[in-house]
């Protein structure tokens, strides 16, 4: 990314890392406790997408350590 970013976008791009990276462990959670095929892939797919999320994030900062 060319321009920088204020601390105020930064800290805001914190958290939106921080909430994918626990909705990630979250969706994994509840991917593991379910029983039900469909419902386990539709969390196992969630889990996936937050990753995604966490990762184009991640790009923005630096590739700081989350």
């Amino acid at each position: 990314m060319n321009q920088q970013l204020t601390t105020r976008e930064m800290l805001m791009l914190d958290e939106a890392i921080r909430l994918s990276r626990t909705m990630t462990k979250f969706a994994h959670s509840c991917a593991q406790q379910v029983n039900d095929p469909q419902l386990r892939a539709l969390c196992q797919q969630i889990a996936v997408d937050h990753n995604n999320d966490l990762q184009a994030l991640s790009r923005y900062t630096g590739n700081r350590n989350y």
